[in-house]
């Protein structure tokens, strides 16, 4: 619907009324049916903002038939030719506005229909939330029947995602639905239990059996108390989660933590640590986000009952140095429910990244962490983009006028950086050179002879400590002075 639409309507409105008083019953009887939808949802929409929280379209719908006369009107009634026209082309404009919207939205589901047809440089401009989600169908069957249980339930959290996965031309049964944080008030919760495949038809059917859990990436879970209380009442629910693997939407800037544990037949406390909890993520660069030209703090959470060692920053697979540990920012202290790690409330790492020397196109961050027991884990795998998405534009535009132009290699993130310090980082054990992640033998054994590209299944698990064969670590900022601790870097001036 167009500003003008939207004029238009209301100016229909007032036709209506006129002509009702007119004594044309026609008229009146289609401003009352406009009314009885339009007037109890401004009355209760005060009272109940998170049903309703958007506007009410069909309370227009009878008003269209008004329009024509309403905007002629509006055209008539300037005072000479210059304000008619004027106003004539300010109409006209209406229909000009919705097709030029119709063209970017086409153009938009066009490119989501085919995402990785785009050059990286372009996927950042991706809006909207339009991943395959069916391409969780084949990893899910692939990790049903790796665990021995072909048959198991999966439970999808989120009622959108769950849909999406429902009716995508393809089955994927047994399939129950877990709320996610917006389904409350969105009344979902109360839908999926009338159909029948929520999280209590889940345990009165399936009770003590192996289910598989998907939940998709949330950007903040530890430092949410709606997202930590989400996986707590999945730790209620089933016992012994374990992440068994991570899959990524085309073009992946989405992912899916897949975990498999078992049904329980009563809901009991959460244990001290809940599986369904990351213990290492990133929350800051945001994933599919574009890194400021001046650089950017990078920020996360890590904790382990044992204690955390250290967190080594990767980028493009390989180390470029080792983050700060202990942080405790006031204006983001997390729950008590990550207080079984020794060094609680200090939980936070940060690391400056430069964008200086970064080639423009799609990057890959994650962190490595390293526990106090020895084990290492992988986590906040992300992509990333650097410049500003306009560098390959002029060169495209010309190969498609027919010009040939030959292509300039580009060296990666991790070679402009070694290049500029003086020293080349080695990729990082279970990190593949080309920045995405091959993880070694996780709880489902999974092997995957060449890095997973998005929508194919990547394989999560703890790590041991191996042998000193570390890549070399570079300081994240040999120019900058460290900061206090207990306060998150940003960048300077």
């Amino acid at each position: 619907m167009t500003p003008i639409f939207f004029a238009g309507l209301i100016g229909a409105a007032r036709v209506a009324l006129r002509r009702w008083r007119e004594s044309e019953a026609t008229a009146g009887l289609i401003l009352i049916v406009a009314a009885a939808i339009f007037l109890p949802y401004t009355l209760m929409a005060p009272f109940n903002k998170a049903y309703l929280y958007h506007w009410p379209f069909m309370a227009y719908a009878p008003l269209i038939a008004f329009m024509p006369q309403a905007l002629i009107g509006f055209v008539a009634a300037g005072r000479n030719w210059l304000t008619r026209s004027l106003r004539g082309l300010l109409v006209a404009g209406a229909p000009a506005l919705a097709l030029m919207f119709a063209a970017v939205g086409a153009g938009l589901l066009l490119a989501w229909a085919h995402p990785t047809g785009l050059k990286p440089t372009y996927q950042r401009f991706l809006t909207g939330d339009y991943e395959r989600w069916s391409a969780l169908i084949g990893p899910l069957d692939t990790a049903r029947r790796v665990l021995g249980h072909p048959g198991a339930p999966v439970v999808m959290v989120g009622h959108i995602p769950a849909v999406r996965l429902q009716f995508p031309g393809e089955t994927l049964k047994p399939l129950f639905v877990a709320p996610d944080t917006d389904d409350p008030m969105k009344g979902f919760d109360d839908l999926r239990s009338r159909w029948g495949d929520d999280l209590d038809a889940l345990a009165l059917d399936y009770p003590g059996e192996l289910a598989l859990i998907a939940i998709p990436d949330a950007g903040y879970v530890l430092d949410q108390q709606p997202d930590i209380d989400l996986r707590l009442d999945l730790c209620r629910r089933f016992a012994a989660p374990r992440k068994v693997m991570r899959v990524e939407l085309e073009p992946g800037l989405r992912s899916v933590d897949i975990y498999a544990a078992r049904v329980r037949a009563l809901e009991t406390p959460p244990p001290a640590v809940c599986g369904f909890l990351p213990t290492e993520y990133m929350f800051k660069v945001e994933r599919g986000a574009t890194l400021p030209p001046e650089g950017q703090n990078l920020a996360g959470i890590a904790v382990h009952p044992s204690g955390i060692k250290r967190v080594e920053v990767l980028l493009d697979g390989a180390v470029i140095g080792e983050a700060r540990l202990g942080l405790d920012p006031t204006d983001g202290r997390v729950s008590r429910t990550l207080a079984f790690d020794p060094r609680y409330p200090k939980v936070f790492w940060d690391f400056y990244l430069k964008n200086a020397n970064l080639a423009p196109g799609r990057h890959r961050l994650a962190i490595r962490v390293t526990r106090s027991d020895g084990s290492i884990a992988v986590g906040g795998e992300r992509a990333f983009y650097a410049g500003t998405g306009f560098e390959t534009l002029k060169p495209d535009l010309l190969a498609l006028l027919g010009y040939d132009i030959a292509a300039r290699p580009q060296a990666t993130g991790q070679d402009a950086l070694g290049a500029s310090s003086g020293q080349q980082g080695s990729p990082a054990p279970g990190v593949a050179p080309a920045g995405r992640e091959v993880g070694a033998a996780s709880a489902l054994s999974l092997t995957t002879p060449a890095p997973p590209a998005p929508g194919t299944i990547s394989p999560e698990g703890p790590r041991p400590a191996g042998p000193a064969t570390a890549a070399p670590v570079r300081s994240p900022a040999p120019d900058r002075a460290p900061a206090d601790p207990g306060t998150l870097q940003t960048p300077s001036p």
